[in-house]
């Protein structure tokens, strides 16, 4: 087998996800957790952990095939506790404040790789949060403490992220009694003055969605 030892990746992990205590907020544009990354960041919720995701939109994704790798691990992540945020596509145009610039957005995406650890440290690199940056060691990022920094940054994602991003939740109505019942995912849009509530990816047309729900049925994971 290839010999990662010298790579970010677990290393990373390791020093993260394995000293967090109170708060994790993760910035990932392609975010394919896998089976193995539900496990570990479910785990961290039951251990009492905030997990809060923010990663693109369906309508703001640049890579459509990465979003339907991603797609199918938005409801085990939600029924573990984690929290999920969706980029809206217009995003941009309201994230360009303090810290607006560390998201990254570009056009309508989210080009961020940042993590906030405890509110007291920060990660910023290159790598996404999917099998392929796992794999490559072209990856470069740097983990520093500074919690005035952190702190910031959390409070404006806390302050503008009805603004900058949907909130993906999971409807489990009529789900009493039932061992095996997935529940309906929503995305509500919490923008002031105003909640409206989508029952499929917010701003995508009926082909896009079927491509995607095509594509996340090839074994093409690991190439993602």
């Amino acid at each position: 087998p290839e010999d990662r030892s010298t790579h970010m990746a677990p290393e990373l992990l390791s020093v993260t996800l394995g000293s967090v205590k109170r708060d994790l907020l993760m910035f990932s544009p392609y975010f394919v957790p896998g089976e193995h990354g539900v496990v570990m960041l479910t785990d961290l919720e039951d251990r009492g952990v905030e997990v809060r995701i923010l990663t693109n939109s369906l309508a703001s994704t640049d890579v459509g095939v990465v979003h339907a790798g991603y797609a199918k691990y938005r409801k085990p992540l939600l029924r573990g506790g984690v929290e999920i945020y969706e980029f809206k596509p217009d995003a941009d145009r309201t994230a360009k404040r303090k810290f607006g610039k560390l998201l990254g957005s570009s056009g309508s995406s989210l080009h961020a790789k940042t993590s906030v650890l405890d509110r007291e440290a920060l990660f910023v690199g290159s790598a996404n949060l999917d099998p392929r940056s796992g794999k490559l060691n072209t990856e470069l990022g740097i983990l520093f403490q500074s919690e005035p920094l952190a702190e910031g940054l959390a409070d404006w994602f806390d302050a503008n992220q009805a603004r900058i991003a949907y909130r993906v939740s999971l409807d489990r109505t009529g789900c009493a009694g039932k061992q095996h019942c997935p529940g309906r995912l929503r995305w509500v849009d919490e923008a002031p003055g105003r909640e409206v509530v989508y029952l499929s990816d917010p701003e995508t047309g009926v082909m896009t969605r079927l491509f995607v729900s095509l594509i996340s049925l090839l074994p093409i994971e690991g190439q993602l």
